[in-house]
């Protein structure tokens, strides 16, 4: 059963695209690099259109530089400098979506399914998505993309 989640993972990122990141201002880069992210399906790269009701496939790699038994995380829209969590991902156990405990210099993925609901607003969203030690907040993994959300 771990072999098939495993390759169903490996063959899910070879097919998505690639996604421009910014780096969060507040991590300094000597605690985590973030080499690059993944959503599925997406056509541009630069800012992927979400479809309403749809399931897409978000996934990240990153390498902390710190050690940690347990990892949460979460996902934010940033408005206006204020970081609103997302009810549906809000500080959640990042050991269900990757492999834990972490080791310092060594490089995990996280992948998370999202199905976007109908209701939401349609437009452009920045995005925030952390990943921190649960015993040392500090100790973060972060990065932001711009996503844009539609009907179709």
């Amino acid at each position: 059963m771990f072999k098939t989640i495993v390759i169903l993972s490996f063959l899910a990122a070879a097919s998505a695209t690639v996604i421009k990141i910014d780096k969060c201002e507040n991590v300094p880069e000597d605690v985590c690099t973030i080499t690059e992210s993944r959503i599925t399906p997406c056509v541009n790269g630069d800012e992927c259109r979400l479809k309403k009701g749809k399931e897409h496939a978000i996934s990240f790699d990153f390498t902390p530089n710190f050690s940690a038994d347990k990892l949460k995380t979460a996902v934010y829209y940033v408005n206006a400098g204020q970081d609103i969590p997302f009810a549906e991902l809000r500080d959640a156990d990042g050991c269900l979506y990757t492999s834990c405990p972490v080791s310092p210099g060594v490089s995990k993925q996280l992948n998370y399914k999202l199905r976007l609901g109908k209701k939401l607003p349609s437009g452009n969203f920045p995005i925030k998505w952390r990943v921190w030690n649960e015993a040392n907040p500090a100790q973060e993994c972060c990065f932001l993309a711009k996503l844009s959300i539609s009907r179709r």
